[in-house]
């Protein structure tokens, strides 16, 4: 017998993979929370469905091994929690419009991607689709003119950001009236708005407006530049008009962020899709992440239809709209 060796039982190491598992999931399940103090936190609020899907594989791991009870029942607890938070987004959506209700508004929001070297075919589709509004981000000076020549005369109303400084677009198909743009600080573009003439079915004017948010991987400036926002959308609602804004977010369902921008606006979220990224992968679009979102004041959805990035990470999504 060798003097000084300590033998490790196999269930031992075990359960103490077991341990270190779970410490993993309670960080990840409630590490969140933190967010309103430590904006980083969010980022495991954005990834609420993996930590749903890691809390299921432990729940058959610790199945497997029939001496962990204790293992499952703790897993059971933890994807019984994730499952109830990723599902809870969907209770706050818009209501849905009856099928016989006549449409308000058709809007288009898409990140174009500054790397997008060809916009034929997602300005083709922005043809095909001829949406009444059309709020772009990430768009350049030198892909504008591409995309103008295939879309321009369906949209004659135009908020253009025509400095390198600022990449983003609100087509128009109804004329335009108090139009605005303000930055973000320490972004190409922030927000993009313009009050969108009566409808042929709506009977008032809307405000539309286009955004596109810090990236998440810098969250305390993200949080900085959804205070702004905020405030903006208090500003335009304080107008009385029927409301929405569009665009990439930069937030999934499950962040903190996200849910305080709808709390402080009131506004109701129409979309749930994955959006991001858009990358083929042995021929099937992969998209894990719904960040590019449409909201709204007192409307209804009738349609969401996401299509495909045309070139741009980012899948387009049409949104019709009721009241």
């Amino acid at each position: 017998m060798t003097e000084g060796v300590v033998i490790v039982s196999p269930r031992r190491r075990r359960d103490a993979v077991f341990a270190l598992g779970l410490a993993i999931g309670a960080i990840a399940t409630f590490g969140g929370y933190a967010a309103p103090l430590f904006p980083r936190a969010d980022m495991l609020n954005h990834i609420r469905p993996a930590t749903l899907l890691g809390c299921l594989a432990f729940c058959c791991l610790a199945y497997v091994f029939a001496s962990a009870r204790h293992v499952l029942r703790a897993a059971a607890v933890g994807a019984t929690i994730n499952l109830a938070l990723t599902v809870l987004p969907w209770f706050v959506m818009a209501s849905t419009a009856p099928t016989n209700a006549d449409p308000a508004l058709r809007i288009v929001t898409w990140n174009v991607n500054w790397g997008n070297r060809d916009l034929t075919a997602g300005a083709g589709e922005l043809r095909r689709i001829a949406a009444d509004v059309v709020v772009l981000q990430e768009i350049t000076l030198t892909q504008l003119p591409q995309l103008l020549g295939i879309v321009g005369d369906l949209y004659p109303h135009r908020v253009l950001c025509e400095t390198p400084r600022c990449t983003g677009a609100l087509l128009s198909r109804h004329p335009l009236s108090d139009t605005q743009h303000t930055t973000l600080p320490g972004r190409t573009h922030g927000r993009l708005a313009a009050t969108v003439a009566r409808t042929l079915g709506f009977p008032q004017a809307i405000r539309v407006a286009g955004l596109h948010l810090q990236y998440p991987l810098l969250p305390t400036e993200q949080a900085a530049h959804l205070e702004q926002v905020i405030a903006e959308v208090r500003s335009d609602l304080a107008r009385g008009l029927p409301y929405i804004i569009a665009g990439d977010f930069n937030l999934t369902p499950w962040s903190y962020q996200l849910g305080r921008f709808a709390a402080q606006t009131g506004l109701v979220r129409h979309t749930s899709h994955r959006t991001w990224p858009d990358v083929p992968i042995y021929g099937l679009p992969v998209a894990l992440f719904s960040i590019d979102h449409v909201f709204s004041s007192g409307l209804k959805t009738v349609a969401v239809v996401v299509h495909g990035g045309h070139g741009s990470d980012h899948r387009m999504v049409e949104v019709t709209l009721a009241r």
